[in-house]
């Protein structure tokens, strides 16, 4: 009986612990894995020597529409996640990363028009803030 109620208090035990940590560390993955493929749509996209005008509204809309949608995400990630954002902020340097500077920067690239050198500052602070890879 006593080796029932101690592995049902285990099963407790891990449910919270999954619950806790191991489910919102996984939607943080699956979070950077959006902010990488939006960052692949529309910054591969850009020409460096193109007027902004040049671009479709379509594209900047959507462009706009997805770069505030993933922010946004990001954001309300770190207010909802505190405790696994806080484990986060203090990983060591090489894994650090920070949900809400990638959300906000990611709001600011929304507005800024593609291909300027702004908008190549919250590209490189959000691939920095998420620790993405390719574009560093």
């Amino acid at each position: 009986m006593l080796s029932l109620l101690g592995g049902m208090l285990g099963g407790f035990v891990a449910w919270i612990a999954t619950m806790i940590i191991g489910q919102p560390f996984i939607s943080f993955l699956a979070l950077r894995k959006r902010a990488a493929a939006v960052l692949a749509r529309y910054e591969e996209q850009i020409d460096y020597n193109a007027a902004p005008e040049e671009y479709s509204d379509v594209w900047v809309n959507n462009r706009w529409q997805e770069y505030t949608d993933c922010g946004n995400d990001l954001i309300a990630f770190q207010a909802a996640n505190a405790f696994v954002t806080s484990r986060l902020r203090k990983l060591p340097k090489k894994w650090r990363c920070s949900p809400k500077a990638a959300g906000s920067n990611f709001l600011l690239l929304a507005d800024l028009e593609p291909g300027g050198y702004e908008a190549h500052r919250a590209r490189s602070s959000i691939v920095a803030a998420l620790k993405l890879g390719y574009w560093q």
